[in-house]
């Protein structure tokens, strides 16, 4: 239930051309890659709306480090990034404020006890507005007490496709590392991710698998799986496929986040393929810029996202990647006894109606029969 709003002791911000410089408070712990992702992409949005105005965006939250360190790095659209307390920070030299909190009061009173109107306590004298809603999930019992841009909520809500920085540098470190690891040009390598922030959104583990066996079946193929945390992924996967199979598996082990982006990146990869996750999201994102920059439809790697009924009204695949053009998104149907694909912005009115099956009824021939084909090859 929103408190009754902060005002300010006038709204300067009558012209856009007068912000010169902008400050975005991101007050909020990052908890999931995939909103981190969608997130961060406004933020090029955001500064050709405010006139290419200089942007810093300060996160009081440590633990956003590994995030925002490995998706903002090469951003042009930030000028800025900084860990300050409030009290390090010179509000009265920024045009404009941004707050991204579920907890505005707690910053509305900070700025009133240091720059409240003598003459009138409950106003602060700063242009201090909210982008809470915009950014972040919904979340009932939460005050808010920052005016809202109406202007600039409008045009946030009508964005393009997410893009995701990686320079040439980079590129080549991806395509050098996976050499080192055996990879050669002639090799077809698909990335499988098999992590996901809810077990409802993956494949049972014998589909996983027995996918897997298919692909590593067909001539030439290498597989690379990312285990960031050294969960000891490379012992369970041998176990799964026997030695011969395993040996060519790749295990991105420890390497850090922003790596294991880059490797995303690689032109050695023909697939992506994994869950509705936050590196499918990267993933979608870092070949929305390559394309931006002139990279031949050709040469984007398969990017095929797999999704499943969540038994909750909330999760809707249409809002996760209906503006990704790039994707491949996979929803399973069932019409009488029969099982089907199909592909979300490429269904019938009939296969819309369908209600959705969970990921649990995905099966290594669904599968198979989609993906061989597109690979390249002959789907027994």
């Amino acid at each position: 239930m929103p408190q009754e709003a902060v005002s300010h002791s006038q709204d300067p911000i009558d012209s856009y051309l007068s912000i010169k410089k902008v400050l975005i408070l991101y007050e909020e712990e990052l908890p999931f890659l995939g909103d981190c992702c969608l997130q961060f992409d406004k933020l090029r949005y955001f500064k050709s709306f405010l006139n290419e105005a200089y942007i810093q965006l300060n996160f009081r939250e440590v633990k956003n480090s590994k995030y925002h360190e490995s998706l903002l790095k090469n951003n042009q659209y930030v000028d800025e990034i900084s860990i300050l307390s409030w009290d390090d920070i010179e509000f009265e030299t920024f045009d404009i404020i941004f707050c991204v909190s579920h907890k505005e009061p707690d910053l509305a009173d900070f700025l009133k006890q240091k720059y409240s109107n003598p003459l009138s306590p409950e106003t602060i004298g700063l242009p201090v507005y909210s982008l809470t809603d915009l950014l972040l999930r919904a979340r009932i019992n939460v005050d808010y007490v920052f005016p809202v841009k109406e202007d600039l909520a409008s045009y946030l809500k009508n964005t393009g496709p997410g893009e995701l920085y990686i320079n040439e540098e980079e590129r080549k470190w991806a395509n050098s590392w996976l050499e080192r690891k055996g990879v050669a040009p002639d090799e077809n390598l698909y990335v499988i991710l098999d992590s996901a922030g809810s077990k409802l959104k993956q494949l049972p583990i014998q589909v996983h698998f027995g996918l897997l066996k298919a692909l590593l079946e067909k001539p030439k193929t290498k597989i690379l799986i990312f285990d960031e945390m050294n969960l000891g992924k490379e012992t369970f996967y041998r176990g799964w496929l026997g030695v011969d199979k395993a040996s060519n598996l790749i295990f991105s082990n420890g390497l850090t986040l922003r790596e294991d982006l880059c490797l995303l990146s690689s032109t050695y990869i023909k697939m992506i393929f994994g869950p509705c996750t936050g590196l499918m999201h990267c993933s979608s994102s870092i070949y929305n810029f390559f394309k931006a920059q002139g990279l031949p439809i050709e040469n984007i790697p398969l990017l095929v996202v797999y999704t499943g009924d969540m038994g909750t009204s909330s999760y809707i695949v249409d809002e996760w990647w209906g503006a990704s053009p790039l994707i491949n998104c996979l929803m399973l149907k069932k019409t009488g006894e029969t099982k089907k694909i199909t592909l979300l912005g490429n269904m019938s009115d009939g296969e819309e109606k369908l209600p959705q099956l969970p990921c649990s009824e995905y099966t290594v021939q669904l599968l198979s029969d989609f993906l061989i084909p597109k690979l390249g090859f002959t789907s027994k």
